[in-house]
């Protein structure tokens, strides 16, 4: 293996000791034999302080109402309040609509140790971050972004409305629809099992403009 090892795999010539580092590259010892595969990721020390603090929260203010809110099918407002204090809702936003600016990554990291005590409180702090407070950043208008995300990176939870009665996914089925009157629209149609739409204050609904474009 040693002799037939392609180039590109060089640095990863090196004993598992090598790799204790908290930086985010691993560090080889290329002086040493033998070829070990290298670690997927190993955490900066601000990550690993965030997986500890989002641990820590699972454990004290999530798990003991695991049992509760499966039994009542509920989120208790406690939890929802408590991902809201943490910054737990907003972590890509910027610190100008009250965000924390953090990466991508942090996302994951929260979101999976989230799941490891509750998969349920895990989705709602994934589907705010990566899907509500994205379709904000991504399309929303400065004055849509001005008013709404501080809303959602302080205490508001958003809801994402797309499957209906004939469709789910397929977006090119739905029979929604959104006429525009003046300055705003009139949307006329309906929806079903929308993630999180008890606890919401603001909604995405999709619906089409223009019915003339739907193919099939």
């Amino acid at each position: 293996l040693k002799r037939n090892m392609p180039a590109y795999l060089a640095p990863w010539r090196a004993s598992p000791c090598a790799f204790q580092s908290s930086r985010s590259e691993p560090m080889p010892n290329l002086a040493s034999d033998g070829v070990v595969c290298a670690p997927l990721q190993t955490y900066t020390e601000e990550e690993t302080m965030l997986k500890n603090m989002v641990a820590k929260f699972a454990q004290e203010r999530v798990a003991p109402l695991v049992q509760k809110m499966d039994e009542n099918s509920k989120m208790e407002d406690s939890v929802i309040q408590g991902l809201f204090e943490q910054g737990l809702m907003s972590i890509e936003l910027g610190e100008e609509y009250g965000g924390t600016g953090a990466s991508f990554f942090s996302v994951i990291l929260v979101v999976e140790e989230l799941a490891k005590v509750d998969p349920a409180v895990s989705l709602m702090c994934e589907l705010q971050n990566t899907l509500i407070n994205k379709l904000f950043t991504t399309y929303g208008t400065e004055e849509q972004k001005r008013t709404y995300l501080p809303r959602v990176a302080k205490d508001t939870i958003g809801s994402f409305c797309l499957t209906e009665t004939g469709s789910g996914s397929d977006a090119f089925s739905l029979k929604t629809r959104a006429e525009k009157k003046g300055d705003y629209y009139v949307i006329d149609g309906s929806k079903m099992w929308i993630s999180l739409a008890e606890h919401a204050g603001v909604f995405f609904v999709m619906a089409n403009t223009d019915p003339s474009l739907v193919s099939c």
